[in-house]
């Protein structure tokens, strides 16, 4: 309610003062939230009521009009791979939820490997891969890291520094990649730290002490945030992050009263 309210409430305010076609309706924070929402729905649905029916087509407007290309992919591979792994036996869904984990992983070193490569640029173009600008932010990083495990990072917020102090006519507040952006500030090791933490151990672990349903949930969210990852900084918007650990704990407090999940 406080997101349909607040997303609304934003666009009712833009009607009255005359200002509502002169931005974009990308409420950053607000747009990349919704995905939390639409997949806890997804996994807790149990029957329809007009008070849910008006929530669920108020996200989907949402959605919509934020036109967040990466938002809107993620959550569909999301919720394809939810519905996959859900067809499957409970060992074969453990053992998809860790595959999934170790794959993610091997993506995000790809990924950080290509945008630190000095041929970045003409391997995007040969691609027809369109960053929206991006592709000039990665490349300038490669002046301050390089992908290998002797890469001890910069320190947390160095990115950020970067941008704003060296290259100002970028007119950017961070890197838009929190994937490129935690490899650089945390060097090798601690970003193979987070990531298997998060996509590894935490899936593991909540499997263990909670049950595959929120194990299946947290990679289901998980899977969503880092894909997210790869073009936007939502690791800094404190909404995305209140979304992310929420939906868990709600859905994993379902799992351990017994109630009903789809």
């Amino acid at each position: 309610y406080a997101v349909v309210v607040g997303y609304f409430g934003n666009i009712i305010i833009r009607i009255f003062n005359g200002t509502l076609f002169s931005k974009s309706f990308e409420y950053h924070d607000l747009a990349f939230s919704v995905g939390y929402i639409v997949i806890f729905i997804v996994m807790t649905k149990n029957k329809w009521t007009y008070k849910k029916l008006f929530i669920y087509l108020a996200v989907l407007v949402m959605i919509l009009l934020a036109g967040k290309r990466i938002g809107i992919f993620s959550l569909v591979i999301s919720i394809i791979w939810l519905f996959f792994v859900t067809r499957q036996s409970e060992k074969n869904q453990k053992c998809l939820i860790t595959i999934t984990g170790v794959v993610m992983m091997l993506v995000c070193y790809l990924l950080v490997y290509l945008v630190l490569n000095p041929d970045w640029n003409l391997i995007a173009s040969n691609l027809n891969i369109d960053l929206a600008g991006r592709n000039y932010y990665y490349a300038a990083m490669q002046n301050y890291a390089h992908f290998g495990t002797d890469f001890i990072g910069l320190g947390r917020n160095a990115c950020q520094v970067i941008l704003k102090e060296d290259f100002p006519y970028f007119r950017v507040g961070n890197v838009h990649s929190d994937i490129l952006r935690m490899y650089v500030e945390s060097g090798f090791w601690m970003f193979s730290v987070w990531l298997i933490y998060y996509l590894i151990i935490m899936p593991k672990y909540i499997e263990r002490k909670i049950g595959t349903k929120s194990s299946k949930f947290v990679m289901a969210v998980t899977l969503y945030t880092f894909i997210v990852y790869m073009t936007d900084n939502t690791e800094l918007y404190l909404m995305n992050q209140f979304f992310y650990i929420l939906t868990l704990l709600l859905f994993m407090n379902r799992e351990l009263k017994g109630e009903y999940i789809k």
